[in-house]
């Protein structure tokens, strides 16, 4: 699926997603979760940013945190 300027997407839970920007510009994605327990994840996972971490280590942050990671989505 792809989205543009103002448009939102609707991930319903337990489903894999991810995104990616394919334009040159910046984007910016604004995450609403709830409940609320995905913040956390995505506050441990953004402390790594640009460091090379091992797929098992990603895996236990996960589960820490009662979600799965997935191998990428096909296509990506």
């Amino acid at each position: 699926m792809a989205a543009g300027a103002g448009d939102y997407v609707f991930v319903p839970r337990g489903t894999a997603h991810t995104y990616r920007n394919l334009g040159p510009a910046e984007a910016t994605v604004v995450n609403i979760m709830s409940p609320a327990d995905g913040v956390q994840l995505l506050a441990e996972l953004g402390a790594l940013a640009g460091r090379s971490v091992p797929d098992q280590a990603l895996a236990e942050i996960f589960a820490r945190h009662s979600a799965v990671l997935v191998d990428p989505l096909p296509g990506w």
